[in-house]
């Protein structure tokens, strides 16, 4: 489900709901399974399609952002410095480079 509806909102109970286990049960098996919270598996998987947009060339920074799910290109911008270490730009421009 998070794979498929990654650029839509989704909520911890939206999944749970889905398969019938509870929230803590949720998060201790796709923590065991991933590494990661469900919301932060998501945000990885933007985070990866969004770059993948940008180092294509078809989207501006905002455009991708908006395009993976994002309201807002600074937390976009933000939350992929975090990651990937540096901003969306500067890894399009490495990405054309390559």
């Amino acid at each position: 489900m998070i794979k498929e509806k990654f650029r839509e909102p989704i909520s911890v109970a939206d999944i749970v709901g889905n398969i019938g286990l509870s929230e803590p049960s949720l998060h201790r098996h796709f923590k065991n399974m991933t590494g990661f919270s469900p919301i932060k598996y998501q945000k990885i998987l933007r985070l990866y399609e969004g770059r993948n947009i940008l180092r294509s060339g078809r989207k501006t920074v905002s455009g991708a952002a908006f395009e993976v799910g994002y309201a807002s290109s600074s937390q976009f911008t933000n939350d992929y410095r975090k990651f990937f270490g540096l901003s969306p730009r500067d890894d399009a421009r490495a990405g054309f480079a390559a």
